[in-house]
């Protein structure tokens, strides 16, 4: 990472990526996608700094295939679990990445609602060092994983993934519930 000639590197490697994702062969884009996770890595910042750029190709790439969304939920999963990023690098774009783990959550394949739900509790961790401000983005995941967490009719890696996610809430971000809201979380733990 120390390395002066990456940040050039990652730009152009970034314009190249952009170039396929918008591409229209389905193999070309997965593949692609399969270089991000890498790439965020060894230079996360490239990623974060290019994400507006990116954005195009991603919504061209992702969301119509479910190999790909998944692909690119892992490029989210490895960003939020690099600790050497600050949290101020992320905030521009949260909302469109909540936007995507949305998707994701709503997704009817269960692997891709898998993903986004633990991608989500990933970031839950991130999100909670400025609870306050991030409350929106915070509150807004918590009400989409939510109802999958009460579901009883509801496959089991989504049942294990929003349990986890659910724990990682109450632990990072319990403090933004209120009593009532709190118990009514318990108790669906009791019940499972």
């Amino acid at each position: 990472r120390d390395n002066e000639y990456i940040p050039q590197v990652s730009k152009k490697l970034i314009e190249c990526i952009l170039k396929d994702l918008e591409g229209n062969n389905n193999n070309i884009k997965n593949n692609t996608l399969k270089i991000l996770p890498t790439l965020a890595k060894v230079y996360p910042e490239g990623i974060i700094d290019s994400f507006d750029t990116l954005k195009k190709g991603i919504d061209k790439a992702c969301f119509d295939s479910n190999e790909n969304t998944i692909i690119f939920l892992g490029l989210l999963k490895t960003l939020f679990q690099n600790n050497d990023i600050d949290d101020d690098n992320y905030k521009a774009i949260y909302p469109t990445i909540i936007e995507y783990l949305k998707k994701g959550i709503a997704n009817p394949y269960y692997k891709v609602s898998t993903a986004a739900i633990e991608t989500s509790g990933i970031l839950f961790e991130i999100l909670y060092q400025d609870e306050e401000i991030n409350k929106p983005f915070i509150m807004e995941l918590y009400n989409d994983i939510l109802p999958k967490f009460k579901a009883q009719d509801i496959d089991f890696e989504i049942k294990v993934a929003t349990t986890n996610t659910i724990a990682k809430f109450i632990c990072e971000c319990g403090i933004l519930l209120n009593e009532n809201e709190l118990k009514e979380l318990f108790n669906i733990y009791i019940s499972k």
